[in-house]
Order: C-alpha cells, then structure tokens, then sequence
C-alpha cells in the first residue's frame, strides 16, 4: 500500500503466496538440485521462498532486495563487527560479503527464480548503485549508534514512506517467508 501511495502511476501488484507444507516438499527435490552448488538449510529455505515467489508471479520480473545488506551493513554480524572494532571492523566484514555474494547468492537466486521464466532484478546490485555504495563513507552505512543500513533507511523516509516503514527490523526472506518454519516442521515430523 505505502508503494501505491508513493508511486500511484506504477503498475504495482503484491500476490500473496500461501504454500502448503505438501506442496513444498513435492517441490523440494527440483528447487535444492536448481540451486546446487548451494547447499545448506539456509540455501535451501531462500531458494524454496524465490522459486514459489517467481512461481506466483504474473509478471515477467522479480525485483529481488539482494546486496542491500551486504553493502550497507544490514546483518547482525555486522553490527557485532562494528561494536568490536569499529568502522575499520565493518569494513572488513562489509567487503566479506560483497566479494563473495556473486558465489554464494546470485547463481542460486538466478537459477531458482529463472527456473519459472521469470527474470531476476537487483537494484542494489546495479552498476551505479555498487559505485556509490563503494564511495560512500562508512558513518552512512551504520551510525555511531549502531543504525544498520542508515542510507536506505533514510531514502525512505525522503522519498515519503512511513518511519515505521524506514525503521522496520530487517527479517530474512526465509523467516519472512516461513519457509524456515516449514523446514523445521519437516525435520521435526
């Protein structure tokens, strides 16, 4: 609704998505050999929440959030970094991230999203956006107190979204997606 509201020209759709826990697992097997070389129950949940997310969708491109974090300091490891060494300890785990995340995302993600003809789409990770990230100074990433992604959440709050919006606490696609609960209940059963 906040998109609509902020961008009422665009053609905007949110699908919701209720997968069942049968349908998950006679889809499991062809999603974990998509993702492959990819392995873990991490992968596995992200995969599983974009090839049934791309499944659903009605539209030819999926607008995927990735390299946010990973540029602008958004997981907990990175504020743990930070309250240890600093801006210096950040940089170093920001640049972990960013040097690997073309292994161990973007093949999984293109492979699982392409799977459903559909075409993944990265704004964070354009071109344009990567070089400003790259000079962009770090107190703008995470604040002195600690506020991760502080440049992003700050766009929102110019661009007109809600604070509450801005200020939301990051949650994992596969948490937000329960595609990790129903794992779980897959292990537990």
């Amino acid at each position: 609704n906040e998109l609509k509201s902020i961008f009422p020209n665009q053609n905007i759709h949110f699908i919701p998505q209720n997968v069942h826990i049968k349908e998950y697992q006679e889809s499991r097997e062809h999603v974990t050999t998509l993702m492959h070389p990819n392995h873990s129950v991490m992968d596995e949940s992200i995969a599983m929440a974009l090839w049934f997310a791309a499944k659903a969708s009605t539209s030819r491109v999926l607008m995927v959030g990735m390299g946010a974090d990973e540029q602008f300091g958004g997981y907990t490891r990175h504020a743990t970094r930070f309250r240890r060494e600093g801006y210096q300890g950040l940089l170093v785990e920001l640049q972990l991230d960013v040097d690997r995340i073309s292994t161990r995302n973007l093949g999984r993600d293109d492979r699982v999203i392409s799977d459903c003809s559909v075409e993944a789409r990265y704004p964070f990770l354009d071109e344009q956006v990567v070089q400003f990230s790259c000079h962009l100074p770090l107190s703008q990433k995470m604040t002195a107190a600690g506020e991760n992604k502080w440049i992003v959440r700050e766009s929102l709050r110019r661009l007109g979204f809600s604070a509450s919006l801005a200020a939301t606490t990051k949650r994992a696609i596969q948490f937000g997606a329960r595609t990790a609960k129903i794992q779980q209940a897959l292990i537990d059963a």
